[in-house]
């Protein structure tokens, strides 16, 4: 996930496989995402709790890993555009056809199909659209 966080820094996020984003608003309410383990969800911060994101109206965003897998990087424009040069093809664009997948498993015609489908350095949600450009989340100041 990429957040913009101003015009030249952005967060990048990695849930990796126990990692959860769990936000409370104001008034009590909690959505989360990421890995669906009920543990760590509840009792907010608890030891599963790394970062804690505090918004000028009170709500958090709460980055939780129970295994400590993921991460968090803040990168300026140069640093993203860098980092999202080690993912592969975007599956969701009209570009990515049958023929473009065959190409990329006939690279690869020892992997194992789980590992290989979640090697993001093969095939990846690269938060970009048909045109090329970065679809980052912006919150309004």
């Amino acid at each position: 996930m990429i957040l913009a966080i101003s015009d030249n820094n952005f967060l990048l996020i990695h849930l990796k496989l126990t990692g959860q984003l769990i936000y409370t608003a104001v008034k009590g309410k909690t959505t989360a995402g990421g890995h669906s383990i009920k543990r760590g969800a509840e009792n907010l911060p608890n030891k599963y709790t790394h970062v804690i994101f505090e918004f000028r109206d009170k709500s958090k965003l709460y980055y939780n890993d129970l295994r400590q897998f993921g991460w968090l990087k803040l990168l300026n424009a140069q640093q993203l555009t860098h980092e999202l040069t080690k993912l592969g093809p975007e599956p969701l664009f009209t570009g990515f056809t049958l023929k473009a997948f065959q190409q990329i498993l006939e690279q690869n015609p020892r992997a194992k199909i789980k590992p290989f489908l979640l090697n993001q350095q093969k095939i990846a949600y690269q938060c970009q659209n048909s045109k090329g450009s970065l679809n980052a989340f912006k919150k309004n100041p």
